[in-house]
């Protein structure tokens, strides 16, 4: 459910974004593209931060569910913000390339921010019908 939830938030943003900045001169199905690409990549990243907490284990150090599961997400999202970065900075030749990754990396959070916000709903959620289900 998170990964149809964060496709839908960064197809509508991205969309959005794109559909403004070029006018409506590009087509929208190139935006929607780059979106479910991000999408799959913050799941990779989601993955690698999961894998990543769990290698506490390895040296006999067992964190609780919420620590493993804070270090998981700061490992993804900082993995995805650097991985973007990268990706859109070093594709560019530029003489001012510090700009030009502060610029991407300033995106990078942005986009990070509704992985985050996927990320929360679904956890509301799951949290919500647990109760009501305990409840009855």
């Amino acid at each position: 459910m998170s990964i149809v939830l964060d496709m839908l938030i960064k197809i509508v943003l991205v969309a959005y974004a794109g559909v403004l900045i070029t006018l409506s001169a590009a087509p929208i199905a190139g935006f929607v593209f780059l979106a479910v690409v991000l999408s799959i990549f913050h799941f990779v990243c989601l993955f690698l931060g999961c894998t990543f907490a769990l290698m506490f284990e390895l040296v006999r150090l067992t964190l609780p569910f919420g620590a493993r599961s804070t270090v998981a997400l700061i490992v993804a999202n900082t993995l995805f913000v650097a991985g973007f970065a990268a990706f859109f900075s070093l594709s560019l030749v530029s003489d001012n390339i510090g700009s030009i990754i502060w610029s991407n990396l300033v995106v990078g959070l942005c986009l990070a921010a509704t992985n985050l916000l996927s990320i929360l709903i679904v956890a509301v959620f799951g949290y919500v019908f647990r109760r009501v289900r305990l409840a009855r």
